[in-house]
């Protein structure tokens, strides 16, 4: 091997250990943020409609909820109570302060408990139907609805008219 051509594969050995090294790293950050800080969820179903469609891309934060407290009006995930490995979108109606006001009977919110209403009530499944979701059961506070779902992007391009 000639020094030239050495010189050349040290170039590139350096250069794949730059770019290994911060994939690794990109990887390893995606991963903190991912599980600690933020994370996607997807809508499933009509019960948030027209806040949210089927099939739209949430960001949800899993660490403001932590330092400050959940209100009536915000949008959340939680995990079903008898299932924990599914969740659920709904919005804030009434907390342990704040009962649920559009409840004609004033549902009584527990103290370590949140009354989830979905803001298509003909559809949702919520807190009606189950009553007051835990706090240990919410997953965090949805931040921003990211990717629209397949349905609405269709009906943007059956508008447009070439």
């Amino acid at each position: 091997m000639s020094i030239n051509s050495q010189s050349r594969f040290l170039r590139l050995l350096r250069y794949a250990h730059v770019i290994v090294g911060r994939v690794v790293l990109i990887f390893v950050i995606i991963t903190v943020v991912d599980h600690t800080l933020l994370t996607l969820t997807r809508v499933d179903g009509q019960s948030m409609e027209p806040t949210l469609h089927n099939g739209q891309i949430l960001f949800v934060d899993l660490i403001s909820p932590r330092f400050r407290p959940i209100s009536v009006g915000d949008v959340v995930v939680a995990r079903y109570a008898g299932d924990p490995s599914l969740t659920f979108v709904k919005r804030v109606a009434g907390t342990h302060d704040q009962p649920d006001l559009q409840e004609p009977r004033g549902a009584v919110v527990p103290s370590d408990s949140y009354f989830l209403l979905g803001d298509n009530p003909p559809f949702s499944t919520d807190s009606r139907v189950f009553g007051s979701v835990n706090k240990h059961l919410i997953v965090g506070r949805v931040i921003t609805i990211t990717i629209p779902s397949y349905e609405t992007i269709k009906d943007w391009l059956d508008q447009i008219s070439f």
